[in-house]
């Protein structure tokens, strides 16, 4: 209706309608007459014209009240139209979009780079923590080894028994087991006694190495033990004993009149070693 009305014009709609109105009341007076007839023809024009007075006059008030009536319907529906319009869609130019997309790429690009970097700050921060844990938790197992406390017939650590097999070595290279297991057996019992350190490392350093010859002259450190000496170790460090309690021992080619040993109680010699206590 609106677009007609906006094609045609306000003026030119009025002359319509009034043509319309014509036609229509032309129309009704034609079928009026031919159904009264011919002998009522007269008091029927008289009545038409009661009724319908000046033609000219109705049709004119016809047309206005059609008029008026169709201006108000075009309005209602203009208001209609007007308060029924949609919100316009706003379409981005192909640039904007691009652009928009081209920052979009762009920020999820440096999310990405980010969430990277910090994944890899936190692989980096766990390899050092496990290693550190590793590198502590050696240092604690090293110091947890050295202070180990055995317990056999007297108690000793690690380095008291690796200490104890290179001693036996030294000292009786070459001999039997039982020649060994002396020899260790006088280490241990020097541990027992009173008058001697309390350990079997302290034991074999007592005096600057002064007590064992392999201490002075270096084969402590040189010489390779066998598995008989690892043998005569834990044996003697088991309890088993026949040295007889000896404290001291020394080569048969050292033993002359005058020496030291001769203010000591000898006890027996055996693969070529005397002991005493």
């Amino acid at each position: 209706m609106k677009a007609m009305k906006d094609f045609l014009g306000e003026h030119a709609i009025r002359n319509i309608v009034r043509v319309f109105a014509i036609i229509l009341i032309a129309t009704v007076a034609v079928i009026t007459y031919k159904t009264v007839g011919a002998e009522d023809a007269g008091e029927n024009k008289a009545a038409s014209t009661a009724i319908v007075g000046n033609p000219i006059a109705e049709i004119e008030s016809i047309m206005v009240d059609t008029e008026e009536f169709l201006i108000v319907e075009f309005d209602t529906i203009n208001v209609a139209l007007s308060s029924n319009t949609a919100t316009p869609v706003v379409y981005a130019s192909p640039a904007t979009v691009n652009v928009v997309s081209a920052d979009a790429a762009e920020d999820t690009a440096d999310e990405q780079v980010s969430k990277e970097t910090a994944d890899e700050q936190v692989s980096e921060g766990a390899a050092d923590q496990t290693q550190d844990s590793e590198e502590q938790t050696q240092e604690v197992t090293e110091a947890a080894t050295e202070s180990v406390i055995h317990y056999g017939v007297v108690a000793y650590t690690d380095d008291d028994y690796y200490n104890l097999v290179r001693i036996i070595a030294a000292e009786a290279t070459g001999a039997d087991v039982m020649s060994k297991m002396m020899v260790g057996r006088v280490v241990i019992n020097r541990v027992l006694n009173a008058r001697f350190p309390s350990t079997i490392t302290e034991v074999i350093y007592q005096g600057n190495g002064e007590q064992f010859t392999p201490i002075k002259d270096g084969r402590f450190w040189s010489v390779t033990p066998s598995a008989d000496d690892y043998e005569a170790a834990n044996r003697v460090l088991a309890g088993e004993d026949y040295a007889q309690g000896a404290l001291y021992f020394a080569a048969v080619s050292s033993v002359t009149s005058g020496s030291w040993h001769s203010t000591l109680n000898r006890l027996f010699e055996y693969y070529g070693h005397i002991y005493f206590n």
